[in-house]
């Protein structure tokens, strides 16, 4: 197949790869998390350690992807099935849905977070005009809440997908 005849997306700019692969790697858990862990656990001591297994773990494991994933030009599945090579393909295929199935899995788990702060933001401009009632509901847990706010965010996303994500730096 012919470069011109398949279009591919691709970063502009390398500030705009290192800023999408320093927000994946870094994600929601770790921002929250980070906080509650330095100030229970000797904050410091905590902090080094952080750094150390980051610098030890996280970074030649990115690397190592966007390594694999740049050489293969594929999905992470066939990437992978291809890096280990005829002999092991199956392995590779195997971690690959792997790798998938426990992004989905995390994805799963942020919708729920972003469709709560969904609701957090949009009680505060209701509160803002005078909704008192339904700014209380949307700041209060609950479950139904989540099931209205999560699916909403999820065709949010799926519309800016759909859309295209330009660079606009």
């Amino acid at each position: 197949m012919s470069s011109s005849s398949t279009s591919r997306d691709s970063f502009h700019s390398r500030i705009g790869f290192v800023l999408a692969a320093a927000g994946s790697a870094i994600g929601l858990g770790n921002i929250w998390g980070f906080p509650t862990q330095a100030a229970n656990n000797g904050g410091g001591a905590f902090l080094f350690v952080y750094l150390i297994v980051t610098l030890l773990l996280a970074l030649p494991a990115l690397y190592a992807e966007v390594y694999i994933g740049n050489q293969a030009q594929k999905n992470p599945v066939g990437a992978l099935a291809q890096a280990c090579g005829d002999r092991f393909k199956k392995i590779g295929h195997c971690a690959g849905i792997i790798g998938l199935v426990g992004a989905i899995m995390m994805l799963s788990f942020y919708t729920i977070v972003v469709g709560r702060m969904l609701a957090h933001a949009l009680s505060a401009l209701l509160e803002l005009f005078g909704y008192i009632d339904i700014a209380t509901w949307l700041s209060t847990s609950s479950t139904l809440r989540n099931i209205i706010f999560t699916p909403i965010f999820i065709v949010l996303g799926a519309g800016i997908i759909h859309q295209g994500v330009h660079a606009w730096y």
